[in-house]
């Protein structure tokens, strides 16, 4: 299997180049972030796999979603999202930032002489 990488930090040609070489066939898999949200038209794409698809808006899931199925063959979409554990250490984070930042307010001066 060829694997081809595209992401939004490349020079437009070289992502250009890679989504034609993608659309021609020479490579079977192509791994990128989400610069592939509009614009992409390979009716032989069939499969998306989304990471974290729960770190993205329904605008932007639909949108993806719509980058398959352009075709007869079926399509699929499989979405990841975070476990518990992640889930756990982000709310913690979270918490622990709010907790930080409410300590920050407390130590302001309530008036200015």
């Amino acid at each position: 299997m060829k694997v081809a990488v595209a992401h939004g930090q490349m020079p437009p040609t070289v992502i250009e180049d890679i989504m034609s070489a993608f659309y021609d066939g020479k490579y079977d898999i192509l791994l990128s972030t989400t610069i592939i949200e509009s614009g992409l038209d390979i009716p032989t794409a069939n499969t998306l796999i989304v990471h974290r698809a729960d770190m993205f808006g329904l605008a932007q899931l639909y949108q993806l979603r719509g980058r398959v199925g352009r075709s007869k063959l079926r399509a699929y979409s499989l979405f990841t999202a975070a476990g518990a554990a992640e889930n756990h250490g982000a709310s913690r984070a979270a918490a622990e930032s709010a907790a930080v930042a409410g300590n920050a307010r407390r130590r302001l001066p309530t008036s200015v002489a």
